[in-house]
């Protein structure tokens, strides 16, 4: 974690404050990347992915969550930060919605592995950042097969998860790179 040299409450508030509203930049950037939607997959392919762990292990884990319930606030709000500018509660109860959901549960969990030790060494951080992404494909699904699909699973994991494997298993060697430094 980024140290604060301010000792005093509402100075180290205000840094803190600070840091969220980056960490929800970051994430407002990485929607913004994105390879096209295609035949083959329905959505944009983010990095979206990539962003929460890296805010994690420069936030830590408590700081890297608000930042993504910061971004999440945001667009539900009506801010155009979600992929493609936009914003607003339609796009959260979209086909998307459960992914999103499932954003601020996956920076948990990185965190708290990191936590309990996964941040030592490359390997126990990529298996933290794999385990905290693949909430992040546990939720989506499950919405997608409850809202949009009439309870196939199968479909949803073959539009919602199969389509983005190889992409998401590149960003988890990419963010298991940067060595947290938050609080652990």
């Amino acid at each position: 974690m980024i140290r604060t040299t301010a000792s005093s409450p509402p100075a180290v508030f205000a840094r803190r404050a600070a840091l969220v509203l980056a960490g929800s930049g970051l994430l407002y950037v990485s929607a913004q990347i994105a390879v096209p939607a295609t035949s083959i997959w329905g959505v944009p392919i983010t990095l979206q992915t990539l962003a929460i762990p890296v805010l994690v292990a420069l936030l830590g884990r408590n700081l890297g969550v608000l930042a993504v319930v910061a971004y999440l606030a945001e667009g539900i709000a009506g801010l155009p930060v979600f992929q493609g500018h936009s914003g607003g509660i339609h796009v959260f109860v979209g086909p998307t919605g459960g992914y999103l959901v499932g954003f601020p549960i996956a920076a948990y969990v990185t965190g708290t592995l990191y936590r309990l030790g996964f941040d030592r060494g490359y390997g126990r951080r990529f298996v933290a950042v794999l385990l905290g992404t693949s909430v992040v494909f546990v939720t989506g699904p499950l919405w997608l097969a409850a809202v949009f699909f009439g309870g196939d699973l199968g479909r949803a994991f073959t539009v919602g998860v199969a389509p983005f494997i190889i992409g998401d298993l590149a960003k988890c060697l990419v963010a298991a790179g940067v060595r947290p430094r938050g609080d652990r």
